[in-house]
């Protein structure tokens, strides 16, 4: 963590003043909120299909895919150090960019919203075991996580620019950190956002039951061909 986290306060204060030269002040809280929010997705979309990579190093994938326990709970089950990462670098970065900033009295948005985020959280994870369930067996997690981790960043809010209507708004909603992001913001705001936290609780009951539809399939036919090299 300790190696991302400069990372993680220098992008986040980039896309707050990115905000800011387009929409001045009220773009740079708008982007400040977007760009906390999605440092999520880098522990839990980027780097949480590591757990398929480091099976594949150590040579225990066979026994993840053919083992008695359900693989799709042996994944869920390793969530929980991306989860304290993604915590981590919120509060913290939540805290530091505000002042880079000299904005600080932002930050106090940014932590009082922590209900908001955990949804934010859970919703990425979804995402984040859709594609660590189809890398298994592969060598694709780069390539697939980053696309995701990128259409989420152009798609989902993220800075003060709609994704406007037709296949790119339709792509959007699709994608459980879009209502996620814009309950963070209502909360922020003092809004209820009961229909946003719904439809954020509904598509990520999606993507985890397509994460466990796609680690079952892969499961079953890493038995049926009696090896785990799914290529």
């Amino acid at each position: 963590m300790l190696r991302v986290l400069p990372r993680a306060v220098l992008q986040t204060a980039f896309y707050a003043s990115l905000g800011r030269l387009t929409a001045g002040e009220a773009g740079l809280t708008e982007a400040l909120t977007g760009a906390v929010a999605f440092l999520a997705v880098g522990p839990l979309v980027v780097r949480l299909p590591d757990i398929g990579t480091e099976e594949r190093f150590y040579g225990t994938m066979g026994r993840l895919l053919t083992g008695r326990p359900p693989i799709a709970a042996l994944l869920a089950a390793r969530t929980w150090p991306y989860l304290a990462e993604a915590l981590a670098i919120w509060a913290i970065a939540g805290c530091l960019t505000p002042l880079l900033l000299a904005r600080p009295e932002l930050a106090d948005d940014q932590l009082t919203a922590l209900p908001a985020y955990l949804l934010i959280m859970a919703a990425t994870t979804a995402m984040g075991l859709v594609v660590t369930s189809t890398c298994l067996g592969r060598r694709s997690e780069v390539a697939v996580s980053n696309t995701l981790a990128y259409a989420t960043l152009a798609l989902g809010g993220v800075l003060p620019t709609a994704a406007g209507n037709g296949p790119l708004s339709a792509a959007a909603d699709l994608l459980p950190f879009t209502p996620a992001l814009q309950f963070y913001r209502a909360q922020q705001a003092g809004h209820p956002g009961t229909t946003l936290l719904l439809h954020t609780l509904l598509l990520s009951a999606a993507w985890a039951t397509a994460a466990w539809l796609i680690a079952r399939t892969l499961t079953r036919r890493s038995v049926r061909d009696g090896h785990h090299d799914l290529t």
